[in-house]
């Protein structure tokens, strides 16, 4: 594509958002003011705080906003906008706000100075990078959003509880991304109908669409940071068959309502291999490029949904290289295996659970629990345990917690097949039962879905990264054969064509005495 040159028909195609064409920089104002009013309104009317992200520049749609803001008498009270930049002078203060490089003196003069006083949001709530204080800004939009997000852990506890033990069903080392194939499943649900999408919904717990839409958007933005200090990320990817006849529908909503990236490849090819691997390795820090180098599409994939995360947090008090010495680790098997320990005393907290004591070490970004089984008792056996990850998100009591913590780095390729269909997922598998309709007309099933994860501790802290890779193929393209028998034991005729389907030999046999 040459993105210089993109006609109307083509934009927005493929676009992480959706796009709306308007016919002139008019109308885009307008619809950006009035954007802002339906998005205060709707908040006012929930008890939620308004917060936008403001540009000095473009500004034509600030006079808009004031006139419907004053003639509907919509209260701002409930508002933070966060302007983006601002000037300062040589001694790197604010210019005065009478200069016209002012952004402080402009919003007042083209917005806040024309708002009605009993409709404008408290000065401190326009807020402006701050010299000397830069970081006020990130620390109001953390605060901000967290009070925006709230997203249902219950239903994503519940749903992970709901599938460890098919995953963790031996005694190998593996590594699961509850939540990353929590979301992908969701994207599915938007390219299937009728009892295929209702076993998917049950699995999620989901009541209706609406419901799953905000759920994932909420674990999207309340699992976010990029702060310097920690990273947690999620991205979603669909990668249709170049030329597949799909409905639009359908692949506007993983945009819409996923943020997912759409593209179009030819399946089946080292190129198609190349782009999703590529994407996968970008969205998971590279910790996976072993397992994405052995992607191999074909040629009858219709669609490869992927989701992805991405982690990376410093422990909070870090382990001293000084005190990691040789020790020795007992594996499943009874086999002893010498490798580095980490060590490290310190006041913090656990839990004696049934068969299990458990106690948290905090990162920058969220904790790690570390969970050792009674003797006698295996990981595998906790992690079958309706409701084991609930118990540990309850109290814990105060210790000094001596650590002898091995470091190590685990990764696991699950195939999700059989698990999904153990869990009820099993129409979405059967190309004869599989509706893939709101996708396309000409059939469509699950041929494939997988799991890729991998996560790794050190003296310094925790990086880990997982994707989910569901494949749609294409049923009408592979419906099984049938059985055909063909005895030639009575007459018979033969035709034999060239490579241009030009009859050579036309030929009956009616004897072959």
């Amino acid at each position: 594509m040459d993105y210089y040159h993109i006609s109307a028909q083509e934009l927005g195609k493929g676009a992480k958002l959706p796009i709306l064409k308007l016919g002139d920089s008019g109308e885009v104002f307008y619809e950006m003011a009035a954007e802002m009013c339906a998005a205060i309104r709707a908040n006012n009317a929930a008890g939620k705080p308004t917060v936008f992200i403001c540009p000095v520049g473009p500004v034509g749609q600030y006079p808009i906003f004031v006139r419907l803001v004053n003639r509907e008498q919509l209260s701002l009270r409930n508002c933070w906008f966060i302007n983006m930049d601002e000037y300062l002078d040589e001694n790197k203060q604010y210019l005065p706000k009478t200069d016209p490089l002012s952004f402080r003196g402009g919003m007042d003069r083209i917005f806040y100075g024309l708002v009605d006083p009993e409709l404008l949001m408290p000065e401190e709530q326009r807020i402006f990078p701050e010299p000397g204080n830069e970081d006020r800004i990130w620390e109001t939009i953390q605060k901000l959003g967290k009070l925006d997000v709230e997203p249902d852990s219950g239903a994503m506890t519940a749903f992970a509880d709901r599938t460890l033990g098919k995953i963790f069903a031996d005694s190998e080392n593996r590594v699961y991304s509850p939540i990353s194939l929590y979301v992908a499943l969701s994207m599915l649900t938007e390219m299937t109908a009728g009892e295929t999408k209702q076993q998917v919904m049950e699995l999620l717990s989901a009541a209706d669409s609406e419901t799953l839409r905000q759920t994932v958007r909420d674990l999207w933005l309340s699992a976010y940071i990029d702060d310097g200090k920690s990273v947690c990320r999620l991205a979603n990817g669909a990668f249709l068959r170049e030329n597949a006849d799909v409905k639009q529908e359908a692949v506007d909503a993983l945009a819409d309502w996923y943020y997912a990236s759409t593209y179009r490849v030819p399946m089946g090819t080292e190129e198609a291999d190349k782009a999703i691997a590529g994407w996968l390795n970008q969205n998971t820090g590279g910790l996976l490029s072993e397992e994405t180098g052995n992607i191999r599409t074909d040629g009858n994939d219709l669609l490869r949904l992927y989701n992805t995360i991405y982690y990376k947090s410093g422990w909070q008090d870090a382990f001293k290289s000084s005190q990691t010495k040789q020790d020795t680790f007992t594996a499943a098997n009874g086999a002893k295996q010498k490798t580095e320990f980490m060590h490290r005393t310190e006041s913090g907290s656990y839990r004696k659970g049934d068969g299990y004591t458990a106690a948290p070490r905090s990162l920058n970004y969220g904790r790690m629990v570390f969970v050792l089984p009674d003797e006698g008792m295996t990981p595998e056996s906790l992690l079958q345990r309706q409701g084991f990850l609930t118990e540990l998100t309850g109290d814990y009591n105060a210790a000094e917690l001596v650590w002898s913590v091995p470091k190590f780095d685990v990764k696991s390729s699950t195939e999700l097949n059989g698990v999904l269909q153990a869990l009820g997922v099993t129409d979405a598998f059967d190309m004869a039962e599989a509706d893939f309709t709101p996708l396309t007309d000409n059939g469509a099933f699950l041929s494939s879905a997988m799991q890729a994860a991998r996560v790794k501790i050190d003296e310094d802290g925790v990086e880990a990264a997982a994707y989910t890779e569901l494949v749609c193929a294409d049923s009408a393209m592979m419906e099984v054969p049938p059985t055909v028998e063909m005895d030639l034991d009575r007459p018979f005729l033969f035709v034999i064509f060239d490579y241009n389907n030009v009859p050579l030999f036309v030929g009956t046999v009616n004897t072959v005495a």
